[in-house]
């Protein structure tokens, strides 16, 4: 009989750490189901949230691989030629996150009218306030890679 009891007792542990892992795996996968539209939502607000921030290296990181390499293979090489020209080691991730620093507002706020997505691409419509002035609008265009999206461009509309 005891035998019989320490079976089921087991056999309840067993159960419950396998509940406890799907329950765990559940948790999980409910959070990355985020929307494409929700996804891509937050890449340009952190973009914009970076920029205010003077976060470099948040803002390049929301560029797709591609451009992401581009920005920073031009950003090497003006930083060679901005320490070539003078004495001081400054970098433009340097001038860039400074220059933030004078601003007392944000200096971009982004509000998203339309979402358009084709395949793995997508246009987003947007109104930008840069340095409180006039609102314009601005065109993000995203690529997705893997199961996020990434800015590849950024028009004036």
């Amino acid at each position: 009989m005891e035998m019989g009891r320490r079976w089921i007792m087991k056999r309840n542990r067993v159960f419950q750490a396998i509940i406890m892992v799907f329950s765990s795996l559940l948790i999980v996968a409910c959070a990355s189901l985020a929307s494409d539209e929700e996804k891509i939502q937050n890449r340009i607000e952190t973009f914009a949230q970076a920029a205010n921030e003077g976060d470099w290296d948040e803002m390049i990181n929301m560029f797709d691989s591609n451009t992401r390499e581009k920005v920073e293979a031009v950003v090497a090489f003006g930083n060679g030629m901005l320490g070539e020209l003078s004495d001081v080691d400054l970098s433009f991730q340097d001038l860039y996150a400074f220059g933030t620093t004078l601003i007392p507002e944000k200096m971009i706020d982004v509000t998203l009218d339309d979402i358009k997505i084709e395949d793995n691409y997508a246009t987003v419509r947007t109104m930008a306030e840069i340095q409180e002035q006039q609102a314009r609008g601005v065109i993000f265009s995203l690529v997705k890679e893997g199961d996020d999206w990434f800015i590849y461009d950024i028009q004036d509309e």
